[in-house]
């Protein structure tokens, strides 16, 4: 899996981590015949919002489950089969629409459908809308109303440490609903589930999900679950079917990459006398050195286990000395820190003590 990471990373080089691929129906829409590998893992933290982010990129384990998702479609209606349940969507002009989920004893269907995503999809775009449904659990009839929002909240890349995928755009699901139970007596919970999906330019699924659950407790929400999922691309390569469209959008930025500035020597040639030290309580990297070009920076430390503890983007340096701090979310393992520098399709790696 590291080479192939390694691969896409070089591939994806060039583009700057602001110039995003908008999410599109011809890329990224369910497809019907589409089978693939889902692998849960330990939960992934979301991490920031905004442009230029770096997200954590989880690691699949022995002990990884393996769950299989299938597709398909009629017409404008599509079915998502995993786990023992059903979910369906519809396909409304350039609209995806949830339409609820169903398994073997329990189904929940909306009457009013929940806007998923409106293609073309990027970075600052939103939908949302109210939907509600009713359905069956065992024995009890219920019915559901919510309200939901997606947006795309974040531009940037993912990486475990070692690897980088590029050209990433994070989507958030929030789905927030009431369901009400028509037992010997009338029960109500409200529900607040929090998705995010990580898509890479190139791949028609996202390469990652984290999902929250939070059961309300009058105003206060109490976190009941979380998980995250991976779709790693060398799953998705070779598990679909041949698909046209991500191909050119993979060769085209490879041969964007192959273009682009030549790594020498793994030096930033725009970037001299870099020096690092972690600070004495350990919550930050202190960073000194000279810019003798126009560049953009990016940061990414990671601790000695391949864990993302801190990052920095800096946009369109100006030539001249520099000193700057990276806020670590912990303090590193070993009180070492593997620092990363990238700019363009350069980068350059050293090892950070205290």
């Amino acid at each position: 899996m590291k080479n192939f990471f390694l691969t896409i990373g070089l591939a994806f080089s060039c583009q700057a981590l602001s110039a995003q691929i908008p999410i599109d129906s011809t890329a990224n829409a369910p497809r019907s015949g589409d089978e693939l590998c889902k692998l849960k893992i330990s939960f992934v933290n979301e991490g920031d919002t905004g442009r230029n982010q770096v997200w954590r990129l989880g690691e699949p384990n022995k002990k990884s489950q393996q769950m299989r998702q299938r597709i398909t479609a009629s017409g404008d209606t599509i079915a998502v089969f995993e786990a023992g349940r059903i979910r369906h969507f519809l396909m409304l002009g350039n609209t995806l629409m949830d339409k609820g989920e169903q398994s073997r004893r329990a189904y929940m269907l909306y009457d009013e459908l929940r806007p998923s995503l409106r293609y073309p999809f990027a970075f600052g775009d939103s939908i949302s809308g109210k939907f509600s449904g009713i359905g069956r659990e065992e024995n009890v009839d219920a019915a559901r109303t919510g309200f939901g929002y997606t947006v795309a909240d974040g531009t940037g890349i993912v990486t475990d440490g070692l690897d980088t995928l590029r050209n990433v755009t994070r989507v958030h699901f929030r789905d927030d609903f009431t369901d009400t139970y028509f037992g010997a007596d009338t029960t109500q919970f409200r529900t607040v589930i929090d998705r995010y999906a990580w898509f890479c330019a190139g791949f028609r699924y996202p390469v990652q999900e984290s999902l929250r659950w939070f059961e309300a407790d009058g105003d206060s929400l109490i976190p009941t679950d979380s998980t995250t999922y991976l779709y790693l691309p060398e799953m998705q390569l070779a598990d679909l079917a041949d698909d046209a469209v991500n191909d050119s959008i993979r060769t085209l930025l490879a041969n964007a990459a192959a273009a682009g500035t030549s790594v020498a020597n793994g030096q930033i040639s725009a970037l001299r006398d870099l020096q690092a030290g972690i600070s004495a309580d350990g919550s930050r990297i202190d960073l000194s050195f000279s810019v003798t070009e126009p560049c953009n920076l990016s940061f990414i430390a990671c601790d000695v286990v391949g864990n993302v503890i801190g990052s920095a983007h800096y946009a369109n340096c100006a030539f001249g000395e520099r000193q700057e701090s990276i806020v670590l979310s912990r303090r590193p393992v070993g009180n070492t820190v593997m620092l990363r520098i990238e700019s363009g399709n350069e980068t350059q790696n050293m090892k950070v003590y205290q």
